[in-house]
């Protein structure tokens, strides 16, 4: 996922050269002409939201630790639904809401104190789900600019709310070998959702190929940002951001 950013920054590059280099060569097209637009998406979160968790629970008397690390990846499971209307010639404003929500696999890594010899500690682990979902409502201002009588390209950009939901480990029961109790396991892990709600902004570019006059299949490159700190399971605070590219493709309808 660390190669994505890169990748998206290419990707986007290319479209806005690309497309304003071909302009010229059809200087005829008229200026976008449409009363509204409305974009039906799915796609790829390329980014990841990696963050860790650490928790000092005491355990026997003595201060324990436990870590569980997010790498906070998904897969193709965000949903996108936007729409705008135009203003004055290629400019106009719009929203996109977007769904994103997964379940991914963590490792809650313990070191928990020998319940007979002080300062012993022991390791055990154990691999939970945590499930993390994300909506968001994205505002922009845009420029649509046709290309040919077939395509056209947008850009858009402007503030985001967003919703976001994690899961957090507030605990761990253990599982206590024989004497003089060498090994631990880790038994049930205790886990809490919590909300945010974060302001960030967002940007991208995008291109339409038209079927017919009114309808047609296009591409989306966006970027959104945004952080907040929550309390992680045991009170203290822990950053928590969200955000990154998304690669997205769906059908497109204009009204005239």
């Amino acid at each position: 996922m660390q190669r994505a950013r890169p990748i998206a920054i290419a990707l986007l590059a290319a479209v806005c050269t690309g497309l304003f280099a071909a302009a010229p060569a059809h200087a005829q097209v008229d200026v976008w002409s449409d009363k509204a637009f409305l974009d039906v998406n799915v796609g790829m979160q390329m980014s990841a939201n990696p963050f860790e968790e650490h928790l000092a629970p005491i355990i026997y008397s003595e201060r324990g630790s436990v870590t569980v690390a997010h790498a906070g990846s998904a897969p193709w499971t965000t949903v996108d639904l936007g729409g705008g209307v135009r203003v004055w010639k290629g400019l106009g404003v719009g929203a996109t809401y977007s769904k994103l929500g997964f379940t991914e696999d963590v490792t809650v890594a313990a070191l928990v104190p020998n319940p007979v010899q002080f300062n012993q500690t022991r390791a055990a682990s154990k691999v939970m789900p945590a499930e993390r979902k994300e909506k968001a409502f994205h505002t922009h201002v845009l420029y649509v600019r046709p290309l040919t009588p077939r395509i056209d390209v947008m850009f858009s950009g402007g503030p985001s709310f967003i919703e976001l939901t994690q899961d957090f480990v507030t605990g761990i029961e253990l599982a206590e070998g024989e004497a003089p109790f060498v090994t631990v396991a880790i038994g049930n892990v205790q886990t809490v959702a919590r909300t945010e709600r974060i302001f960030g902004f967002n940007g991208g570019a995008g291109v339409t190929y038209f079927l017919t006059p009114l309808m047609g299949l296009g591409g989306t490159i966006r970027y959104s940002s945004g952080g907040t700190t929550t309390q992680q399971g045991d009170g203290r605070a822990v950053d928590l951001s969200r955000g990154g590219f998304q690669l997205l493709f769906g059908a497109r309808v204009r009204f005239r």
